[in-house]
């Protein structure tokens, strides 16, 4: 068990922080027990428990086990869905549609027991995202615009970015950071909300430039003019991550600004997710394989999982549980849905709040309790009694220390 030390500064307290190690290796993908026609879209929950597909035009299978086995929730809907969104605790769900007709989106606030038409427009929508608290939604549209919601989809208004075929969109835990994908080249990103963007049609300098005022040609970032298929934002906006049809992956840890080609390979990349933190990375080649990252992109593995028309992954926000679907494609009759589960390995982090000292861990599957101990002789470890808080901004747990001048060690354990 590796051990890492700290000092904080104005608490007079040292701490060590000890990694949550467990030494059950992990799983292999392993294939969903429930297979359909064709799959469009899936979404997780924050803890990679509730898994949601759904389909071309029908109801919306949910799982609870993440992906071993399926249940359907039916919903009146005549469109082809094509994309969906979960809240972290899958409460708030979002689904978009309109494909070859446009079509509609549904909010659902109650975990996809009833699924009520939205005020947005009719009209060809590619993709959705929404933040923790599940009241900024983010909606993108083919040869249109990207529509923001800031009450739970009541209401909608035009993002301001330039009328372009949008194929994705992703939102921050918080809601402020935003980014639109197209497959005409352009890269838009906002860090306030959507209020301003940054857009990469050309060469520039990097400046926040109103929607209302947006001058032709004007660029502020330097992600390529290229095929964008999919985006991707970390809960805590620590990192951003796209793909491209034919190209490389994309990463930028400055809000968008920059953006520089990760070692994964050329590919007709198809979706991508991540983790809370960015550090897991999920992308899918269409008609190939998986591919995943455990260090936010530096290096890449592809698994052990069948070539497929891969639509869609997902990712909880420890990256402890993954998902991807596919529809038919070449000796594929029918859609597939993969699932893969790694132990959590959280790691505790010294965290400092209100001038108080506190530890930090991502939102996992797993119910932790934070022990403490005087020494590390395995002996006297004491389970805190102090509740941690859910901090919706990074989807890590938090949990306050007492002032001290005393020597302590923390250790994360199953109860």
């Amino acid at each position: 068990m590796k051990t890492i030390r700290f000092y904080v500064l104005g608490f007079g307290l040292w701490l060590m922080l000890l990694l949550a190690i467990n030494p059950v290796s992990a799983q292999d993908w392993a294939q969903s027990t429930y297979n359909y026609l064709q799959w469009t879209a899936v979404a997780s929950s924050a803890n990679g428990k509730l898994v949601w597909a759904t389909l071309t035009n029908g109801p919306a299978f949910y799982s609870t086990n993440s992906g071993m086995s399926w249940d359907v929730r039916s919903w009146n809907n005549s469109y082809y869905t094509t994309g969906m969104a979960s809240s972290p605790n899958g409460d708030v769900l979002v689904a978009v549609t309109g494909y070859l007709t446009p079509g509609k989106i549904y909010v659902s606030t109650n975990s996809g027991v009833t699924w009520p038409e939205t005020t947005a427009p009719l009209r060809y929508w590619t993709s959705v995202a929404c933040s923790a608290d599940g009241r900024k939604i983010v909606a993108s549209e083919a040869s249109g615009s990207v529509y923001i919601s800031t009450d739970t989809g009541q209401t909608w208004t035009p993002g301001g970015v330039p009328v372009k075929y949008w194929v994705s969109v992703t939102i921050s835990a918080d809601g402020t950071q935003l980014a639109a994908a197209s497959t005409n080249g352009v890269m838009c990103v906002s860090t306030d909300g959507g209020n301003t963007w940054m857009t990469n049609s050309s060469g520039g300098s990097a400046s926040m430039l109103l929607p209302a005022k947006w001058p032709a040609g004007q660029a502020n970032n330097s992600a390529p003019n290229t095929n964008w298929q999919a985006v991707a934002c970390s809960a805590d906006k620590s990192q951003l991550v796209a793909v491209v049809n034919g190209g490389p992956i994309f990463l930028s840890t400055d809000a968008g600004t920059n953006w520089t080609a990760s070692s994964a390979p050329n590919a007709g990349w198809k979706a991508i997710a991540c983790s809370a933190d960015g550090g897991t990375i999920i992308a899918a080649v269409t008609n190939g394989p998986i591919y995943t990252s455990t260090n936010a992109g530096a290096t890449w593995v592809s698994n052990s999982i069948p070539l497929s028309s891969w639509v869609s992954v997902a990712a909880s926000a420890d990256g402890s549980r993954l998902v991807a679907a596919a529809k038919p494609g070449s000796g594929q009759p029918k859609s597939i849905i993969y699932t893969l589960y790694n132990v959590p390995k959280p790691r505790l982090h010294l965290v400092k709040s209100g001038g108080q000292a506190g530890l930090a861990w991502t939102l996992t599957g797993t119910n932790f309790v934070v022990q403490q101990s005087m020494g590390l002789n395995g002996a006297g470890w004491q389970t805190l009694t102090n509740e941690p808080t859910l901090n919706l901004s990074n989807l890590q747990y938090q949990l306050s220390l007492p002032m001290t001048n005393s020597s302590g060690y923390f250790r994360l354990a199953t109860p």
